[in-house]
């Protein structure tokens, strides 16, 4: 049975009608000052997602394409080196296969992804953009994932096998 995580801005789910209530329904604390970074935080475009990725030594098979092939050369390649966060899709407003590299990304899509790279890209992620929620398709756990919780705090939660 494939598994689907998705780790998403928390800045969406404050924008979308019961999105605070949906993440404080799951236990982690949500409080006025995470809400508040997470409202003021942009949303990363896609170079700046891969490039944070394939920094924390994550690789993917990528089911899209970048619109700057130069910049975005071998994007996520999985290496001997790298954990995989499997099959990745980025959400973006629009054409999901074919993404402009500037165009803002809301979060990821990642199926059967070692729980090592759900860490590494969460935790990366929630560093250089803010306040990360990661989630699986059948809600049996969501965690918010905030710029100064250590690693180590993400791995010990975020079991999907």
């Amino acid at each position: 049975m494939s598994t689907t995580v998705h780790v998403n801005a928390l800045r969406w789910f404050a924008e979308q009608d019961g999105g605070a209530e949906f993440v404080r329904s799951h236990g982690d604390p949500l409080d006025d000052d995470a809400m508040a970074r997470a409202q003021a935080s942009a949303y990363p475009d896609a170079i700046q997602v891969v490039t944070t990725l394939r920094e924390a030594g994550v690789g993917a098979e990528c089911w899209f394409t970048l619109s700057a092939p130069d910049t975005a050369r071998g994007l996520l390649d999985p290496g001997s080196d790298t954990v995989s966060l499997g099959g990745l899709a980025l959400s973006v407003g629009g054409d999901r296969e074919h993404i402009s590299a500037h165009v803002a990304v809301t979060g990821l899509t990642c199926t059967d992804p070692d729980d090592e790279a759900i860490a590494r890209a969460a935790t990366a992620l929630a560093r250089a953009f803010g306040p990360q929620v990661v989630w699986d398709d059948g809600l049996a756990d969501v965690m918010l994932v905030d710029s100064d919780m250590p690693i180590e705090n993400v791995r010990a939660r975020w079991r999907t096998h």
